[in-house]
């Protein structure tokens, strides 16, 4: 699952990629953005991602779209 995080005032996103599904997810940032402090994320290889929530201006949760190579005709 791939999960965009947009932190305010900085013009790159996190990005990571999860092995928990959507559901898991959300449920998880919505405790942190409720509760404040941090949002704890693990990503596919076992890092811990720690994000202020206070920073956060949003968070995209998606499968991450296959990426086309070559001609379309």
């Amino acid at each position: 699952m791939d999960v965009r995080i947009g932190i305010q005032n900085v013009t790159r996103e996190i990005v990571i990629e999860s092995a928990e599904d959507a559901e898991e997810l959300g449920k998880r940032v919505s405790d942190a953005l409720s509760a404040g402090g941090e949002l704890r994320l693990t990503d596919a290889k076992g890092r811990l991602m720690l994000v202020p929530v206070a920073g956060i201006a949003y968070v995209e949760i998606g499968v991450e779209e296959a990426r086309r190579v070559g001609f379309a005709h």
